[in-house]
């Protein structure tokens, strides 16, 4: 009842809606593109590798355990992580960090067995298990795995999409297991199968997702100009 209101004339009040309105719509559809050009990364894999389940175009199949190795990230206390930055220390990553819920943090001389960089592929091994994660760099939480793939044979992006295939996820979730809290262990996650494409039709297939990935990148940049142009236009 004692919050103070501007008193802003109606005619002002009304010109300030209809621009919040058009940028909300323009936000929307800015929001359907991305999400347009997620489907359309799936659709061209599909494509061009055929169904996973199937396997309908013959490819060899393997187990990660075949084409990988997978190792654990660190687990440390709250007290020895660094909230600025300092020589030798690497940022920490965490699901909590990736989600926005976190600020940096920095860990100081890690071992070479916990970094990480933008050419790797991390997954979540407990809670939220199956979430992939690439193009990040510095020291990685116990959560995660590193998939220390055959980079001869396979290639990233490639391993990204397929990990995030519908079929496969449901796999990681069934082996994590229906405790409080999923674990999907080294074992486990082994057993998934992967098919083998040819090197060269991965690499054509890396190549579309990076160009469809800078569309992404201009969508995104976008999206957050028009979100701060709709909090100026709401500061009346």
């Amino acid at each position: 009842e004692e919050t103070m209101i501007p008193d802003i004339n109606f005619e002002q009040q009304h010109k300030c809606a209809e621009n919040l309105e058009k940028i909300y719509g323009i936000i929307q559809n800015r929001r359907k593109e991305l999400l347009a050009l997620d489907d359309l990364i799936k659709a061209r894999f599909v494509e061009m590798f055929g169904d996973s389940a199937s396997n309908e175009k013959g490819w060899k199949m393997n187990t990660f355990g075949d084409i990988c190795t997978v190792r654990q990230g660190l687990q440390i206390p709250i007290s020895k992580r660094l909230t600025e930055y300092e020589e030798d220390s690497y940022e920490y990553i965490t699901v909590q960090y990736l989600h926005g819920g976190k600020e940096k943090e920095y860990i100081k001389s890690p071992k070479e067995s916990v970094k990480c960089t933008k050419d790797d592929i991390l997954m979540t091994r407990t809670g939220n298990t199956g979430m992939v994660v690439t193009n990040v760099e510095g020291v990685f939480h116990n959560n995660f795995f590193l998939i220390d793939f055959d980079r001869e044979r396979f290639e990233k992006d490639f391993l990204v999409e397929y990990l995030n295939l519908d079929l496969i996820q449901a796999d990681i979730t069934r082996r994590a297991g229906t405790s409080t809290i999923p674990d999907l262990n080294h074992g486990e996650f082994y057993k998934i199968k992967v098919f083998e494409p040819p090197i060269d039709l991965q690499k054509e297939f890396d190549e579309f997702k990076m160009q469809v990935d800078k569309s992404k990148l201009m969508f995104q940049k976008l999206h957050q100009k028009l979100n701060i142009l709709q909090k100026k236009a709401g500061d009346i």
